[in-house]
């Protein structure tokens, strides 16, 4: 009867491993998906060692100087010793993060449980199969040598059980632990992500806030003089400061009533950008401008208004980058 009831209890161990075992595919998908955090969190924790070790050092030589300085080498002596101590601990510290984060590993978290669990349940089924003979058998006692065979298969089961068992406690752990700060993480990561974007855009428009586009008149500067009737021709330039490429720039110059602009297109209303009441404006567009040319372009005027002194305006604009205010230049009609 007792040896009966030894065997039941080892089928239900037996049971207990394969069905710990049918488990361990799930467990090792859920420790997979927290691969990505764990490694933040083991970053972290090695970052503070590192920060842990240095300090310590920097407070272990400075103490040992400072005994030499005052001819204590005993002191000194006990100083690093003490430092080479606490060496030791912090190398046992990564070693033993190092131990726990592999926890989340295919061979912590799947292989060696798995492993183990399958020789659990070899064992144990071999001491049920140790102990059937022993009752059947006629020639041997089952209290001798069938039975020392039973109990070393049962305690090698019962050890590969508790082995796999510390190793799905000490993954599950950790599952539990990271998915309690995996919200945190993911957050922090998002932090991160973001300060990084803004801290790149900061710097390039930083950089973009540097570069300049002007315009500078070629030959003839303002005041421009003009005779009644008679057209004439104004060259200027684009020069870049700050880069070497700059595409998509356009100048827009608004002349006054009884002004106009030849050879170009013109309007009065409608358009998209700010205009001035009753001037005519036109645009001038430079597909790419390059540092070191001239950029040149020109525009011609023809006046009918009598003599005097107006006011044109020219504006410079790119979507990209810096460019001068709205500019004013005097237009003396003679």
């Amino acid at each position: 009867m007792t040896v009966d009831l030894i065997k039941t209890v080892l089928d239900i161990f037996v049971v207990i491993s394969v069905t710990v075992l049918t488990i361990m595919l799930p467990v090792y998908v859920i420790a997979f998906s927290l691969v990505g955090p764990s490694v933040g969190r083991r970053r972290e924790e090695m970052e503070k060692l590192s920060a842990e070790e240095v300090q310590t050092n920097k407070e272990a030589i400075e103490q040992a100087k400072s005994a030499l300085e005052n001819k204590n080498t005993e002191e000194a002596r006990q100083k690093l010793i003490e430092l080479q101590n606490q060496k030791s601990k912090i190398e046992e510290k990564r070693e033993k993060t190092e131990i726990r984060y592999s926890s989340l590993g295919l061979k912590r978290a799947l292989l060696y449980p798995s492993l183990l669990l399958i020789l659990s349940a070899i064992f144990f089924k071999l001491a049920v199969t140790v102990l059937t003979a022993a009752q059947v058998s006629t020639d041997l006692s089952p209290d001798t040598s069938y039975s020392g065979i039973a109990i070393l298969l049962v305690l090698l089961g019962s050890a590969c059980l508790v082995v796999s068992a510390n190793y799905i406690f000490q993954t599950l752990s950790l599952v539990e632990e990271l998915g309690k700060t995996v919200a945190e993480f993911n957050r922090q990561e998002l932090s991160n992500t973001l300060h990084d974007a803004l801290t790149k855009w900061q710097r390039i428009s930083e950089s973009k806030l540097k570069i300049k586009i002007s315009l500078l008149w070629r030959n003839i500067f303002p005041p421009f003089h003009l005779e009644k009737g008679k057209p004439e021709t104004f060259s200027f330039e684009l020069p870049l400061e700050g880069t070497n490429v700059v595409r998509d720039a356009e100048v827009w110059f608004l002349l006054p009533p009884g002004f106009e602009f030849q050879g170009v297109e013109t309007w009065t209303q409608g358009a998209d950008r700010g205009t001035i009441a009753n001037h005519v404006t036109t645009k001038i567009k430079f597909e790419k401008l390059q540092k070191r040319m001239s950029n040149p372009a020109k525009i011609t005027i023809l006046t009918k208004a009598d003599p005097g002194t107006y006011k044109g305006y020219y504006e410079i604009y790119s979507e990209e980058y810096i460019t001068e205010q709205r500019q004013e230049f005097e237009l003396i009609v003679e």
